[in-house]
């Protein structure tokens, strides 16, 4: 099936964005506020991954740092370090505003898509969040062109955010608050056909993908690549075989592939078993991140470090228990071209 991409949908009114109770309950927004309106005409989107980098096809970083948990909590300052020390690590820049800017710009509306379905301990983290937030502003974007979100105000709230604006400017919302929800019609690649959430497909001109590291039952991991079926309407119809190749033809969708210039994978905490849903018993504080633009080698990369902490504990890998991410090949034959799987192929700079 040939894509109908929606990636340019305008002209939507503020009143249409927030609805009436939604302004009440997250203040208002001028329509200069957002450089003309919330859903004013996308900027034509660059291809992934932004420009001046060293890193792209099958490079990946891992940044972990022990010191960014003081106990229980997560040091936002250290976390923020971390995620810098990484960003610059990637783009190969000197310095954290010429690292950020490879990828971001003022005249960008960056949008940074969550993953908040594993409440407060399996989530992405507002540590990780706001430093991604940090390094956009660095590079120029105003924070009130930069959106943090994932499919439900009620996931976001029980993951620990505060919907609506913070003291910065950066607005935190859902798909499903007043006035946003999804295209009206169809975006398809490949067996994939389904409703975009309108925050990336007329909010965005930039994307970060800021998902989590964690085991799933069906798919063995849940992490970059499979992060965008909280952003489409019917995730339920996409997981026969093991959502493949329903994950890669997602990420084929171009609102994705073109939008997305970052991905931050929040590892401070990991699920090796029991996933999609949150087991204590089975998380680890891997305490780090891992950053590329490339979504195969993040996944081929998070998919090691899943099955290397299985083994750890004493659990088959994901391919002996009958459930590895074959999305992963998938995604990299000759058809998708979307990314390095071969792990070995993939060149990791540890930070």
């Amino acid at each position: 099936m040939r894509e109908r991409d929606k990636s340019a949908r305008a002209d939507i009114t503020r009143r249409e964005f927030l609805g009436g109770a939604g302004a009440a309950a997250i203040g208002l927004i001028g329509m200069s506020a957002l450089g003309g309106g919330i859903f004013a005409e996308s900027a034509k989107a660059a291809p992934q991954g932004g420009k001046g980098r060293s890193g792209g096809r099958g490079v990946v970083v891992i940044g972990r740092d022990p010191k960014i948990w003081d106990g229980a909590k997560l040091n936002k300052d250290k976390t923020r370090d971390l995620a810098f020390r990484a960003v610059r690590a990637f783009s190969g820049a000197d310095s954290d505003v010429a690292a950020w800017s490879a990828f971001f710009g003022p005249d960008d509306r960056v949008s940074m898509k969550m993953n908040c379905i594993g409440g407060k301990k399996m989530s992405t983290t507002p540590a990780i969040v706001e430093a991604i937030a940090a390094g956009l502003m660095l590079a120029g974007v105003s924070a009130k062109n930069i959106v943090a979100w994932d499919r439900t105000e009620w996931e976001v709230r029980m993951a620990g955010f505060n919907t609506g604006r913070d003291k910065k400017g950066v607005l935190y919302t859902a798909t499903d608050a007043d006035g946003i929800g999804y295209d009206s019609e169809l975006t398809s690649w490949g067996e994939a056909s389904s409703l975009v959430s309108r925050i990336a497909s007329s909010y965005s001109s930039a994307m970060v993908n800021v998902p989590i590291l964690k085991d799933h039952d069906m798919t063995g991991i849940s992490c970059a690549m499979k992060n965008w079926y909280g952003a489409v309407n019917n995730p339920n119809k996409l997981h026969e075989n093991a959502c493949d190749p329903y994950i890669a033809d997602v990420n084929m969708m171009s609102v994705f592939r073109e939008k997305t210039k970052l991905i931050v994978l929040d590892a401070t905490t990991g699920q090796y078993n029991g996933g999609p849903g949150h087991k204590p018993k089975f998380t680890w504080p891997f305490a780090g991140l891992i950053v590329g633009t490339d979504p195969v080698a993040v996944d081929a990369v998070a998919y090691h470090i899943i099955d290397e902490k299985r083994k750890a504990e004493g659990l088959p890998t994901l391919k002996a228990q009958g459930r590895p991410p074959k999305f992963l090949n998938t995604a990299a034959d000759a058809k998708h071209k979307l990314g390095e799987n071969r792990y070995e192929k993939i060149r990791i700079i540890e930070v």
